[in-house]
C-alpha cells in the first residue's frame, strides 16, 4: 500500500510541475495589422501573429470563432519570437471585425492575443488621404518560360512605395522586395528573381505595394505558364524551312538535268540511225 501510495503522490507532484510549467511557457501572443486597423474596400491586409519561440503553427479567430487560416510561424532574426502571416488579398465588408490569434506549441495552445478591431471604410473616404495607386505589373523575359530558366517579376507604381509584396494563385508568398525609385520618375519598382523556374512556378500572380500608412490595390493578374526545356527552340522553325526550299530546288535541278540527259541520249540514238542510210544513196 504505501509504496503505491509514494508513487501515487510523486506522480501528482510531477504533473503539478508539468501545468505550471506550461502555463509559464506559453504567453500572450501580439497582433496586428498592416499597412493598419483601417483598410480601404477591395485593398489586401495583413495580420501579423508573433508568438513564442516555441510556436509552431498560429490560429486566427474572427469574432470569436476559429478561422479556417493557420499559418506556420517563422523565427524572427535577434528574437526569441516567431510570427506568422495571415494575407486577405481583398477586404470587403465582410472582412470587418474584431480579430484574435493564438499559437500551438509542444506544450499546448496558448491565450489568445488581445484582440484587434479591423474597420473597411469606403474607396471614396481614403481620396483624401492618398492611397497608392494600382502598381502595374509584368514578367521578364515574358509570361512563357521554359523550364530551368530565371524569371523576373517587375512591380512599378506611381507613387513612393516603400515595399512590394507578391501574390500568387491568391495567396501571398514569401517574397517581398524593398521598391527602388525610378531615375526620372516619382514612381518606384520592386524586381522579385525567382532563379530557377520549375511547373510548380506556373500561376496566376500579382502584386501590390505598402507605405506607412496605406497599401495599394492588387495589380492585374499575370499568368505564368512554364514550358518542358526541350520545347524552347524557336530559332529552329526558319531553319527547317530553309532547308525545305533548298531540297525543292535541289530536286528541281536534277530534273532538269535528267532531262537533258534523256534529250542527249534521243539525239545521240537517231543519230545512229541516220548515219548507215547515207552511203546507200
Amino acid at each position: 500500500m504505501y509504496p503505491h501510495l509514494t508513487t501515487l503522490l510523486g506522480l501528482g507532484l510531477c504533473l503539478g510541475q508539468v501545468i505550471h510549467m506550461q502555463e509559464g511557457a506559453l504567453p500572450k501572443p501580439s497582433l496586428r495589422a498592416e499597412p493598419g486597423p483601417v483598410v480601404p474596400w477591395k485593398r489586401p491586409v495583413t495580420f501579423v501573429c508573433q508568438g513564442p519561440a516555441e510556436a509552431k503553427v498560429c490560429l486566427l479567430d474572427k469574432d470569436g470563432r476559429r478561422i479556417h487560416n493557420f499559418q506556420d510561424s517563422v523565427p524572427l532574426d535577434g528574437s526569441q519570437e516567431t510570427e506568422a502571416r495571415f494575407f486577405f488579398p481583398v477586404a470587403s465588408e465582410d472582412t470587418a471585425g474584431s480579430y484574435r490569434c493564438l499559437c500551438l506549441t509542444q506544450f499546448g495552445l496558448s491565450e489568445r492575443s488581445e484582440p484587434l478591431q479591423l474597420q473597411v471604410t469606403e474607396e471614396d473616404a481614403t481620396r483624401s488621404s492618398g492611397p497608392l495607386p494600382k502598381p502595374s505589373f509584368r514578367a521578364e523575359p515574358g509570361p512563357v518560360i521554359s523550364q530551368g530558366r530565371p524569371v523576373t517579376f517587375v512591380c512599378q507604381v506611381a507613387a513612393e512605395a516603400k515595399v512590394c509584396h507578391l501574390v500568387k494563385d491568391g495567396r501571398r508568398i514569401h517574397h517581398y522586395q524593398d521598391s527602388v525609385p525610378q531615375g526620372g520618375s516619382q514612381g518606384t519598382e520592386a524586381r522579385f528573381l525567382i532563379p530557377v523556374v520549375s511547373e510548380e512556378t506556373a500561376g496566376h500572380y500579382r502584386c501590390f505595394c505598402l507605405t506607412q500608412s496605406s497599401s495599394s490595390e492588387l495589380s492585374e493578374p499575370l499568368q505564368l505558364q512554364v514550358t518542358e526545356e526541350d520545347d524552347f527552340t524557336p530559332p529552329s522553325g526558319p531553319a527547317s524551312r530553309d532547308y525545305t526550299v533548298e531540297n525543292s530546288i535541289r530536286l528541281g535541278l536534277a530534273g532538269v538535268v535528267l532531262l537533258i540527259l534523256v534529250a542527249i541520249l534521243v539525239e545521240a540514238g537517231l543519230s545512229q540511225r541516220r548515219s548507215p542510210q547515207g552511203p546507200q544513196e
